[in-house]
């Protein structure tokens, strides 16, 4: 009895997947180039002792995790870790809280409210040295704005660029910067919502009679 062999046929790659491959190759070649080299060069170099003349010829003296050691076995990185931390919260929390309640108030689109909407969102647009100079003038001790402000209740200046209190002058113009990030997105996200589901949260709470439900009730007033 003959036995026929057949050999399989070889797979034909559909034309959605050579299209997708297309369109998600520029985007993995960027990202190889641009983040994961560089990440693959940052390890390397933590784990060499580099200074300015072996950085330019190369021939940096491998240390391993040494450099970790020291660097963790030092107060001063762990004061610097607890200021980025403050930092970083801060910023987000205020941020967010903020651009959410200014989503929640335009999302009402009462008059004037696309003007409003386009003036905040001119600090995003402002080259960051602008907005930098914009906030040294501002917290200037003798002439800023912030520093006559107080002194309306009778405050004392504060020394806002003086390291006693440059964290918090950090941290009060990085979140002056995200707000408009934060109000776009998130108004987007509350314009895509459904107006039932507005209407339908304001009933439930207003049956708990939470503040919460007042603001949905006043937010949904518009679908009604």
């Amino acid at each position: 009895m003959s036995q026929t062999i057949t050999a399989d046929k070889p797979r034909r790659i559909k034309p959605t997947t050579l299209a997708a491959i297309g369109f998600a190759a520029p985007l993995i070649i960027y990202m190889l180039i641009f983040y994961v080299w560089p990440l693959i060069q940052n390890i390397s170099m933590s784990m060499h002792r580099y200074t300015r003349r072996t950085f330019v010829t190369g021939d940096a003296p491998w240390s391993g995790f040494d450099i970790y050691k020291e660097i963790l076995s030092n107060q001063q990185f762990w004061t610097i870790l607890g200021q980025t931390l403050i930092f970083v919260f801060a910023s987000i929390v205020f941020q967010y809280s903020i651009g959410l309640a200014l989503a929640v108030f335009f999302n009402q689109n009462f008059k004037l409210s696309a003007a409003l909407r386009g003036a905040f969102l001119v600090p995003w647009l402002l080259p960051p040295m602008i907005s930098g100079t914009i906030w040294q003038w501002m917290m200037d001790a003798d002439s800023g704005v912030i520093n006559n402000f107080l002194k309306l209740f009778g405050l004392d200046p504060v020394w806002w660029l003086q390291a006693d209190h440059s964290l918090w002058a950090v941290i009060i113009a990085n979140i002056w910067l995200g707000i408009p990030f934060n109000l776009v997105i998130l108004y987007s996200g509350l314009q895509n919502i459904n107006g039932d589901l507005y209407e339908a949260a304001a009933l439930m709470a207003a049956m708990l009679g939470s503040a919460s439900g007042r603001l949905l009730s006043r937010c949904s007033s518009r679908y009604r």
